[in-house]
């Protein structure tokens, strides 16, 4: 026979006050648990005290449940985390999948613990979720690692005919690798390790690991992966021209259709020579930049380039962080202990973000973030990701134009983090400021960056683009270094 009584608390105070409830439950032994239900963060939690032998009673029910419900009030509770039944020996890989990632997450920092919960949703549970333990095997890995590969080239095959996969959310699939599939197979054995050394589970070996095969062989990296001061120009003029609205191709053809019509053709006859309609020549003959507007682009390259922060420190960082008034960003949410820091910025950065601010129709407040999404929030690596390619490719369209080698193929958000080591190399920074700013917890993460740089001699105009963008404010301070630094603070001005 079963019973419960309930009690309501509440917290003296202003604002939403926090209510719980004990709740009780009688066995048919006549033996009583007690357990506490609360509403954390707009969910109803139940958190389970013990029972009557393992000496709870009400007055100490109730007792915590003020103690939990003051927690609440305070921001200072977290719901424990989620057990297993203990005598369940073969459960459903789900559960323990999923408790495995609510113990194992407490260790980890924000950014790892939703990359681990992303792989497990998006590549694991689809095909083990329903599977016990024991039915987990090394074929049913092999089987489902296959499967993986072979989703991996359809995504490959649809995205270089334009196509668009969905999933079951009506979301497009991403493209993903050899990298992905391997961390998904790493993981499915970290979590497959917790069973086999606990030896309360029906498996005693780990299908996952220690079997050849498994693996995928990855490409190789790249020549380098970091790019040249004269690469980096490159960059931020392209981003100022997706700033302003235009590309080389859109410049081209503007100029085109204007030499054309000045020659006394017809629209009909301008998009005759230019294959294309009659109003899409008047359209590209309008094509202007636009002077006024806001550099984000622009100074999202330089702060990239120049700063050392990781993707998820630029795509959080809020204007709170950018301390204009002594030149620093300030990191106080870090992946790791030594990530929390303070950057300097260099007047040529100091500058440009300066500059990028006051393009800004309005003022932002304190709180807002410094590059925000279309929605007017923070965004994510791989938002982050395709707003590089984009300038990437427009990067390329104007080395090409002046005879210049393209950039690397692989640019990633941590391409520019090399970058700043490099650079910062190059215009004779010490190893210990380098690792500083860029948050290593050990020195030889730095250094080996530092062996792997270019080893071009420096010509004279790398050598004051170096200066431009690196140099530190002197009293005193040579002219030729400010000119230089005000040359590239102008707006890319293209011919049209």
């Amino acid at each position: 026979m079963a019973s419960r009584s309930r009690q309501v608390t509440k917290t003296p105070g202003r604002g939403p006050q926090q209510t719980g409830q004990v709740r009780e439950h009688q066995a048919k032994s006549g033996i009583v648990t007690y357990s506490l239900r609360v509403r954390w963060r707009g969910e109803r939690i139940s958190v389970r005290l013990g029972s009557e032998l393992e000496g709870w009673n009400r007055a100490l029910a109730d007792l915590k449940l003020a103690e939990t419900v003051a927690a609440i009030s305070a921001g200072t509770w977290q719901p424990p985390a989620p057990e297993l039944d203990a005598e369940e020996h073969d459960p459903i890989f789900h559960e323990f999948a999923t408790v495995w990632l609510e113990q194992h997450g407490a260790d980890l920092d924000d950014s790892t613990r939703a990359g681990y919960g992303h792989v497990l949703s998006r590549y694991i549970l689809p095909t083990f979720k329903d599977h016990r333990l024991s039915e987990i095997t090394y074929e049913t890995v092999r089987q489902w690692r296959d499967r993986l590969r072979a989703e991996s080239e359809q995504l490959k095959l649809a995205q270089a005919n334009n196509l668009k996969l969905i999933d079951r959310q009506g979301r497009p699939k991403r493209p993903f690798g050899p990298q992905t599939i391997n961390q998904s197979v790493r993981l499915l054995g970290q979590i497959l390790d917790r069973a086999v050394e606990s030896e309360h589970y029906l498996i005693d070996r780990n299908p996952a690991k220690g079997r050849s095969g498994l693996r995928m062989k990855t490409p190789p990296r790249p020549p380098r992966n970091h790019l040249e001061a004269d690469e980096v120009l490159s960059l931020i003029q392209a981003a100022d021209l997706v700033d302003q609205g235009v590309t080389p191709t859109s410049l081209r053809h503007a100029r085109t259709a204007r030499e054309l019509r000045a020659q006394g053709k017809t629209w009909a006859q301008v998009g005759e020579a230019m294959g294309c309609s009659e109003a899409t020549a008047i359209y590209r003959s309008r094509i202007k930049p636009k002077r006024d507007a806001p550099r984000r682009r622009r100074a999202m390259i330089v702060l990239l380039s120049l700063t050392g922060t990781r993707a998820g420190e630029h795509t959080e960082l809020a204007w709170t962080g950018v301390d204009q008034t002594h030149g620093r960003i300030i990191l106080d949410d870090a992946k790791t202990p030594a990530g929390v820091r303070e950057i300097q910025m260099s007047p040529f950065v100091r500058e440009e973000v300066s500059l990028y601010r006051e393009s800004l129709a309005q003022a932002p407040l304190v709180d807002d973030p410094v590059f925000p999404v279309r929605g007017g929030g923070h965004g994510d690596r791989h938002n982050l990701g395709r707003r590089l390619r984009h300038i990437v490719a427009i990067a390329n369209d104007l080395r090409s134009e002046h005879g210049l080698a393209p950039l690397p193929k692989r640019i990633t958000p941590h391409t520019f983090r090399r970058t700043f080591v490099t650079l910062s190399f190059q215009a004779g920074k010490d190893l210990v400021f380098v690792q500083s700013q860029v948050g290593h917890a050990d020195w030889k993460t730095t250094l080996e960056i530092y062996t792997q740089q270019s080893h071009r001699s420096v010509d004279p105009e790398i050598r004051e683009l170096l200066d431009a963008y690196l140099a530190e404010a002197r009293p005193g301070e040579l002219a030729a270094s400010a000119a230089a630094r005000a040359r590239l603070h102008r707006r890319l001005e293209p011919a049209l």
